[in-house]
């Protein structure tokens, strides 16, 4: 970076997605609600995962799977400002990275999608049902 310019947070985000792993599992994290992906972030940091992202769009998210070599779980809001986050669901399908939906209308959101079978977080969750999911995801990584 030069000296006296600035990088957008954007820019900031996708610069943290190539980097190497320090040994802990990397969760990508799709969540476009700020106050939502800091308690995420947090969550996860005292949990021992390190955080790709948040990503805050489909574009974005779709931007840090390509770029990044290890990802061992995705945490995808499925309705991210009138965008929803099956594509990226796709994507991970793909390089058989195990995901879980986020939602507040629960495993009914994606009943009728062709990931019906992945595992959704209801909105609010506690901490017991988030350390749970992830663990399970990363198990299957």
């Amino acid at each position: 970076m030069k000296a006296g310019v600035a990088r957008s947070p954007e820019a900031a985000r996708l610069e943290t997605f190539a980097l190497a792993s320090n040994g802990r599992p990397r969760i990508l994290v799709v969540e476009d609600e700020m106050l939502v992906s800091m308690l995420i972030e947090d969550m996860l940091g005292d949990l021992g995962y390190d955080v790709i992202g948040p990503a805050i769009s489909v574009t974005e998210a779709m931007s840090a799977i390509e770029k990044t070599t290890e990802i061992h779980a995705g945490l995808l809001d499925l309705e991210l400002k009138g965008e929803r986050s099956l594509t990226i669901a796709d994507a991970l399908a793909e390089k058989q990275v195990p995901f879980a939906f986020m939602s507040a209308h629960g495993a009914q959101a994606v009943a009728e999608t062709r990931h019906a079978g992945a595992p959704v977080l209801a909105k609010p969750f506690t901490m017991t049902a988030f350390a749970m999911l992830i663990k399970r995801l990363v198990l299957r990584a």
